[in-house]
């Protein structure tokens, strides 16, 4: 049974929410890459962060994915293509792509009530300029 919590996730208003996200997505292969924690810190200090708090995430994400998940499954999260296009370069960061990556997208894309064909078209011009950039 899943525990309920009291904390809200709210990445539309929380710019530690939204790489809370991304954090999440890193971890979701179990499979920490290089590219995908520069990745995440680089967005993060584009986002106002600090180290510390960027940090934070990235060790809770890290320790604690399942709790993570849990709150990310009960959050809300406005549609917004340019962060969907952000999970998308998590997964592209390490060169694979896992089953259980997409299936955290799709559970992200529902959230943002993206259709199924929709996130295949921004997965594949996400794809396109990743194979672009690491020619």
């Amino acid at each position: 049974m899943k525990k309920k919590t009291n904390i809200k996730i709210d990445a539309e208003k929380n710019p530690c929410d939204k790489l809370l996200w991304l954090a999440a997505m890193m971890v979701t292969d179990k499979d920490i890459h290089v590219n995908e924690l520069k990745f995440i810190a680089d967005y993060g200090f584009k986002l106002g962060l600090k180290k510390t708090e960027i940090e934070q995430i990235i060790n809770m994400a890290k320790h604690q994915p399942d709790n993570l998940r849990s709150l990310l499954e009960d959050s809300a999260l406005p549609r917004n293509e340019e962060f969907m296009r952000m999970l998308i370069r998590v997964v592209y960061a390490d060169g694979k792509i896992a089953p259980e990556e997409i299936s955290f997208l799709k559970l992200a894309a529902n959230k943002m009530n993206y259709e199924d064909e929709e996130l295949k078209s921004i997965m594949a011009d996400e794809l396109k300029a990743f194979k672009e950039n690491n020619k």
